[in-house]
């Protein structure tokens, strides 16, 4: 798709207007606001935008304004920006505070007096046919078609009323007022997902997208190939793990238990199914979290399943288990829900607190269930009933 629209905030009415006349010339759209109070107004009326041009000192002395503009941007939509200022060296010294607020890759600066009208209109088309701004304008084609077409899928299983399908994805039980939120989430964007790979074309397109991505390590410097493991294991991460903001305990939890006599930490063990059923299930099953030892290269053993969490490579000790007792009582049990605000304690008796970290996701929560029942099927698992 070619570029087609662009969102100019620049306060100097002189610049805007050559800006806005050049662009017009050659069939892109700009669609103007002079400072942060304009575009914080107007941004939720203004049409899609494919690329932002940016003036650094919007209010003449600081970068207060355009500081403001580049977070208000990063909380509304993907979009790269450009820089375009008559003081490039300031936008270079406020380099460090700009990363903080936007991503580096998404942002390039250049001087007014260096860039005339016609070239920054060539400079934007340019960056808009490399992957970040083609990946970002195909998923939202695909994702908007995908969205109408899970509500419609939703619509078709609620038979006659979408509103009552929801209620039954997102409700916690007859009787309760609380809403399932990450279950209802994980229905959707499965069914969501399911639309997206089954589109041919969106899948072809990315293939192109993609394929200019493809690196040669072997041609790379030690420097770059860092670089590039760097960068594996950030996106790896994101991957793995994320922050829920519920209050409900799930399996995947990687929690802090915090005992009178020290802290440990350690990873939700115990099913799906039983931890909706705090009534019958009394206890928690966690397994606890060890920093990996230096092996020498050799294989860990089988009751060890190998983590990366903050840094650090960790070891869940499977044949280590903690069982936490829900002592809560029947009316702070609200909601067919383990809830980290419920009380435990361990198996003699010593209160226990709860802190969840963060929750492993998919697929790795799955291989690790899956590990830990392999390993409780050749060893058998203990009984935590007494």
């Amino acid at each position: 798709m070619e570029l087609s629209r662009v969102l100019l905030i620049e306060d100097n009415d002189q610049v805007g207007a050559a800006v806005i006349n050049e662009f017009a010339a050659h069939g892109v759209e700009v669609v103007r606001a002079t400072n942060y109070m304009d575009l914080d107004e107007h941004l939720p009326l203004l049409p899609l935008f494919q690329m932002v041009i940016l003036d650094w000192l919007l209010d003449g002395e600081t970068e207060t304004d355009a500081l403001l503009c580049l977070t208000k941007l990063r909380e509304t939509r993907f979009v790269p920006v450009v820089i375009y200022t008559e003081e490039i060296g300031k936008f270079h010294e406020a380099e460090a505070e700009v990363r903080l607020r936007f991503p580096e890759g998404c942002y390039r600066g250049f001087g007014k007096g260096d860039v005339n009208h016609a070239q920054l209109l060539q400079e934007l088309s340019r960056w808009h046919e490399q992957p970040p701004a083609r990946l970002a304008e195909q998923f939202r084609r695909s994702v908007a078609t995908a969205v109408e077409q899970t509500l419609y899928t939703l619509a078709e299983q609620s038979v006659d009323d979408l509103t009552k399908g929801l209620k039954t994805l997102i409700s916690l039980g007859e009787g309760y007022s609380d809403v399932d939120m990450e279950h209802a989430s994980d229905v959707m964007l499965r069914i969501l997902g399911r639309q997206l790979y089954s589109d041919s074309g969106f899948t072809n397109e990315l293939k192109q997208i993609v394929s200019g991505l493809v690196t040669d390590y072997a041609q790379l410097t030690k420097k770059e190939r860092e670089q590039a493991k760097k960068r594996a294991s950030q996106m790896e991460y994101l991957y793995m793990y994320y922050q829920p903001s519920d209050d409900i305990v799930r399996n995947g939890d990687i929690v802090q238990l915090n005992w009178e006599t020290g802290e440990n930490l350690a990873i939700v063990l115990t099913p799906a199914c039983d931890l909706a059923n705090p009534g019958k299930t009394t206890h928690l099953r966690l397994a606890f979290l060890k920093p990996q030892p230096d092996r020498g290269g050799g294989k860990a053993p089988e009751d060890r399943w190998p983590l990366t969490y903050s840094g650090q490579l960790y070891e869940v000790c499977f044949h280590e288990i903690a069982a936490l007792q829900n002592i809560s009582s029947g009316d702070d049990k609200s909601g067919p829900v383990m809830r980290y605000s419920h009380d435990y304690q361990g198996l003699i008796g010593a209160v226990v607190e709860l802190k969840r970290e963060c929750r492993l996701d998919e697929p790795y929560r799955s291989d690790l269930l899956h590990q830990f029942v392999s390993h409780a099927g050749r060893v058998g698992r203990p009984d935590f009933t007494g």
